[in-house]
């Protein structure tokens, strides 16, 4: 429980809230879009940005920072991702209000089918009645078995026309029996898989701590992105279309768009996620960052969903960035690199593993050509510009794309000075 002055003295605030997608909404405002000031913020009212910021403060309080400019204070959040055992938003998760009933309801209904066989609400209700003392309306204990039906908590089975449930015979036990084994695994599954949440909370569940293990690269965004993650993987594996709607990112903007879902990629590089899907109104392929998309509806099941999946899967492999031409024709795209075998073989790595798909060949002793047949070769540069220093020369099809890469390297030559090298390369 936290407190807020009002006039001359403070009232309760509860950090808790009913409905997690608002809270996700907030979260995506202040920490993806970037923090706004109390000014700039024109959703609701200035007392809402004040309750949610404060709210937010609470689950993530010692990385929450801020500073004065021209709007007034800016509030931000500052992490050093390399730094931290555990990802500090998954306490947004833990957020979720109940009242006495939800309480009640939980421990009598799963007390009540430990010695049970199945029960319907109606039997339900009657023996919390009879073991209890308590009264409960048959409707809402039918709400909570099938809440707690759709977790995986309970078991739901049709006897005749009744609905009857018991408890899950899954158990954290049967899992993991032996949790000292299971500990690497779930301090790397809560940290880097996707719903990777579900990771954290079976540590807790074990009282486990990640004392072990530290990343590099930790993209803490993507488990606010699991909650639309979730119904578009469903979507993709029943084939069925969706309904999204995607926020702009620079303008707030929203937008909503049908269509098939084919795929999932993810940035080697940005570790941004994205949604390939085949629109219903241009008919073509499109992208969507996960970030940016607010809701995901489930519509019917697709009848040609096959034949759209392999048209996707031939698009995407002549698909450099997460920019979907729908042109159908290639570009040829090629770089030589000087690489030494001996002392740099994790460059060598980085062409096999970022490379997508490309071509490499080994022309000489430390000379090496990269080649890839990509629909827009442009998108390659902002990576081929990572290994400055070592290239030799880049050739392209398109020979705006290779004009435009000599004009940067040359601009860049202007302004750090050129270095002349035997062997003619200059970059």
């Amino acid at each position: 429980m936290l407190w807020r002055r009002k006039g001359g003295g403070f009232t309760a605030f509860s950090e808790l809230i009913k409905n997690f997608e608002k809270l996700r909404d907030y979260m995506r405002d202040f920490l993806i879009y970037g923090y706004k000031t109390r000014s700039d913020y024109s959703k609701k009212s200035a007392r809402t940005y004040d309750n949610e910021r404060r709210r937010i403060e609470s689950y993530l309080g010692e990385y929450v920072k801020w500073e004065y400019g021209k709007g007034g204070k800016r509030v931000f959040l500052s992490v050093d991702a390399a730094k931290i055992p555990r990802n500090p938003l998954y306490r947004a998760y833990q957020s979720k209000s109940f009242t006495d009933n939800d309480i009640l309801l939980h421990f009598f209904l799963l007390d009540l089918l430990e010695d049970s066989g199945p029960v319907t609400a109606g039997q339900a209700a009657d023996g919390i009645l009879r073991r209890y003392g308590e009264l409960f309306d048959a409707q809402t204990v039918r709400g909570k078995l099938r809440e707690y039906a759709g977790a995986g908590l309970l078991t739901a089975e049709k006897q005749g026309r009744t609905v009857v449930y018991r408890k899950s015979g899954i158990f954290f036990s049967s899992l993991f029996p032996d949790l000292e084994d299971a500990r690497d695994f779930l301090s790397f599954f809560s940290e880097c898989a996707p719903f990777s949440v579900v990771g954290s909370y079976l540590g807790d569940r074990a009282g486990l701590e990640n004392t072990r293990m530290l990343f590099k690269h930790h993209f803490l965004v993507h488990t606010l992105e699991d909650t639309v993650l979730l119904p578009l993987t469903e979507a993709i594996t029943q084939r069925r279309r969706v309904e999204i709607t995607n926020v702009s990112g620079k303008s707030g903007a929203r937008t909503v768009a049908t269509g098939l879902p084919t795929a999932i990629l993810v940035s080697v590089q940005t570790g941004r996620r994205y949604l390939v899907l085949y629109g219903d109104k241009r008919r073509r392929f499109h992208s969507f960052r996960l970030d940016y998309l607010e809701s995901v509806k489930m519509l019917e099941p697709c009848d040609n969903a096959e034949r759209l999946r392999r048209e996707g899967e031939a698009v995407l492999r002549s698909t450099w960035g997460a920019s979907l031409s729908h042109r159908r024709r290639t570009e040829r795209f090629s770089m030589t690199l000087e690489i030494d075998e001996e002392r740099e073989p994790y460059i060598l790595g980085r062409l096999e593993r970022e490379g997508r798909g490309g071509k490499i060949e080994k022309l000489a002793p430390n000379r090496f050509r990269f080649s890839a047949q990509v629909t827009d070769s442009g998108e390659l540069l902002g990576w081929v510009k990572t290994f400055t220093g070592r290239i030799l020369s880049v050739e392209c099809e398109n020979r705006a794309v290779a004009a435009r890469f000599y004009r940067d390297m040359s601009r860049m030559a202007e302004l750090y000075g050129e270095e002349e090298r035997a062997d003619g390369a200059v970059f």
